[in-house]
């Protein structure tokens, strides 16, 4: 499990997938006639950027786990000391439940868009002709999308041990679907009236039955 044969290759993986996830919703983001944008935070340059960034902080925590398993890191610089603020050691049991996180989340993540079909953008709107989605995922909960990038980002930070990332990604998911959540609902409150209400009443936001 602490191999780099083992490290290495699901270190850049999980990086380019969490990348490709930003980027190919960010890139469908070609507004249509017939359809409205409602979206409180991100201009598009910025939210581009923002991937770009990010990106960036990401390979700095896979080189940091890629050179540990290497045993070829050493804190004698400053830049690797900002990177191993707040970092793990190596631990296989935390690199596992890291890994699995991430196949979760990237899965239901994916699952959700697929599920939504055209009806799927990256801002708070709606799409023309949109449809009130209740299948798939969207029995149970009314934001599976949102719960896959939480898990796959909390897995991915996990294998790339670091309680940084942990940290900024909560608190980053925290800021902006705390703000998102309750404008996309109103949205769709007003624009299916009952249809959206009953579907409320019989679903939960991120986990059946609880919450």
């Amino acid at each position: 499990m602490e191999s780099p044969y083992f490290i290495i290759p699901i270190s850049i993986t999980f990086v380019i997938l969490h990348h490709y996830i930003l980027i190919s919703e960010k890139n469908k983001l070609n507004i249509m006639e017939g359809d409205t944008s409602h979206d409180p935070f991100f201009s598009r340059n910025l939210l581009l950027f923002s991937s770009w960034f990010i990106l960036l902080i990401n390979l700095c925590f896979s080189w940091r786990i890629i050179s540990l398993s290497l045993n070829t890191w050493n804190d004698n610089h400053i830049l690797k000391k900002i990177i191993n603020f707040m970092q793990l050691p190596l631990n296989p049991y935390i690199l596992l439940c890291g890994f699995f996180l991430f196949l979760i989340g990237f899965t239901i993540r994916i699952y959700s868009i697929k599920t939504l079909g055209p009806f799927f953008t990256f801002e708070v709107g709606l799409k023309k002709n949109h449809k009130l989605i209740i299948t798939g995922a969207y029995r149970f909960i009314r934001h599976p999308g949102y719960l896959g990038y939480i898990c796959l980002s909390l897995g991915m930070y996990l294998f790339l041990s670091t309680l940084l990332g942990l940290f900024l990604n909560l608190l980053v998911c925290f800021i902006i679907y705390r703000k998102r959540i309750p404008l996309e609902e109103k949205i769709l409150a007003n624009f299916f009236g009952d249809d959206f209400k009953k579907y409320k009443d019989k679903t939960k936001i991120f986990i059946p039955f609880i919450f």
